[in-house]
């Protein structure tokens, strides 16, 4: 019997935020066999935040989960641009180049894209052992490929993540409308009781979305918006969607260390903060507190026994 625990399923959605479904994939640990699911509106935010097409966006997304899974830094803060150069690099290629590109990429990104990349014809049953064993597979879906396995409670995935998720995808998961692999997938794990992970990217939120999300927080989903802290004293914006992700990660009980947690900087147990790390306006207002002269304490005067008698 196959192994399915570590099938994780990444959903897409239209919302702002894809670069975020990227640097995700980038740092989610390799033993996870990775399907993920484009809705149809994240073409449009892809074309307008990325300047990427649909292949050029599954392009940029291979190309993250290819450096993940070769031990990039998924720190650096120059990684998620190198995959997004090299995906616009696919986008704007002649199409007769970008079919080569796209086989030389899947043959030496060490990711598995379904069967058909590689042929088991050609090897032995040991060797395609070991070919799975050290090559962690990707598979992609269109929203609309209703049939597809992952829209299956038997096909076993353990964890589910949309991200970022729309208002849209939100309110028919809440509704229970599966009209979409992206809504069937989510449903399913609903049903499975299942780990499901809803990253909402939206700002202000109404009554009506505040409501859908107790709803769906009441059936287990977990709730968990893109939201940054500054206790890790993040230097940059790659910094801060670092943080983000190793959240989601804690949240679905993945370990990382992508951020300096609360309490575990010797920093802040001294007291002694490091002024490199702060921005202009945080260094003044430091170096207006450690210069301040401390206030000197007041001396109780005694009073003179014959003016408090004269008082009386």
């Amino acid at each position: 019997m196959k192994n399915t625990h570590n099938r994780f399923i990444l959903g897409i959605s239209g919302a702002s935020g894809v670069k975020l479904a990227s640097g995700f994939l980038r740092v989610l640990p390799r033993e996870f066999e990775v399907h993920i699911i484009l809705s149809r509106g994240v073409c449009e935010c892809a074309k307008y935040e990325l300047g990427l097409d649909i292949k050029g966006l599954e392009s940029m997304l291979i190309n993250a989960r290819n450096e993940g899974v070769r031990g990039v830094d998924s720190r650096a803060d120059f990684g998620e641009s190198r995959a997004l150069d090299s995906a616009r690099d696919l986008d704007s290629a002649p199409k007769s180049s970008q079919k080569s590109k796209a086989k030389s990429s899947k043959s030496d990104s060490g990711v598995l894209d379904s069967a058909r990349d590689l042929d088991s014809s050609d090897l032995d049953s040991s060797a395609l052992d070991s070919a799975s064993a050290k090559t962690p597979r990707i598979h992609i879906w269109h929203d609309d490929e209703i049939g597809a396995p992952v829209a299956s409670g038997s096909f076993g995935a353990e964890m589910m993540a949309i991200i970022p998720t729309s208002m849209d995808a939100l309110a028919k998961i809440a509704c229970g409308i599966s009209d979409t692999l992206l809504s069937r997938a989510a449903s399913v794990m609903i049903k499975e009781r299942r780990t499901l992970l809803l990253a909402p990217r939206e700002m202000p939120l109404n009554a009506i979305v505040c409501e859908q999300m107790q709803r769906l927080a009441s059936l287990g989903v977990i709730i968990a918006p893109p939201i940054i802290a500054y206790y890790s004293y993040p230097k940059n914006l790659a910094q801060m969607e670092h943080f983000i992700y190793g959240k989601w990660l804690d949240i679905l009980r993945i370990p990382n260390d992508l951020y300096q947690r609360w309490g575990e900087s010797s920093e802040m147990d001294s007291g002694k903060i490091d002024s490199s790390r702060l921005d202009s306006s945080a260094r003044q207002n430091l170096a207006k507190t450690s210069t301040k002269p401390a206030s000197k304490p007041t001396k109780n005067k005694k009073k003179n026994p014959k003016r408090l008698a004269n008082e009386a």
